[in-house]
């Protein structure tokens, strides 16, 4: 027989400085105006990056580069 006993569990909230950033977009109106106007900039922006970083060290397949939809 196997068990898990916790002798210390997080009980704390700690403070995380990316909370109240990444929080803006739930609100109501800003989180619309985000989505339809800076949102897709960002994203476009950011994607030759993350598919860098995706494959990295090897160079991006040719077949995904040219099979993957850029909005």
């Amino acid at each position: 027989m196997s068990g898990l006993v916790l002798l210390s569990g997080y009980y704390h909230p700690t403070w995380r400085a990316d909370v109240p950033l990444f929080s803006i977009p739930a609100l109501p109106a800003i989180g619309d105006l985000i989505r339809y106007t800076v949102g897709p900039l960002f994203g476009s922006a950011l994607l030759p990056l993350a598919i860098k970083v995706m494959f990295a060290p090897l160079p991006a397949p040719e077949r995904f580069a040219n099979g993957f939809p850029y909005a």
